[in-house]
């Protein structure tokens, strides 16, 4: 028995146009064609209630 109030894997969006539905438990992780910045959400869904948490990180090749 599943209830309609179960908890799901948080629902990523990577800020970079990715199209595909992304649920993936932490630590969840994404690969970037371009550097940049970008601004990540992580969205809960518990029942009717959704969280969203949103971070900025900036990608990149720094020199050694």
């Amino acid at each position: 028995f599943i209830s309609s109030n179960a908890l799901q894997p948080p629902y990523w969006t990577w800020g970079d146009g990715t199209k595909k539905l992304d649920y993936q438990w932490f630590e969840a992780t994404h690969i970037y064609s371009k550097d940049g910045k970008y601004s990540i959400s992580a969205t809960g869904i518990f029942g009717i209630m959704n969280i969203t948490k949103t971070v900025n990180v900036t990608v990149g090749c720094f020199p050694n």
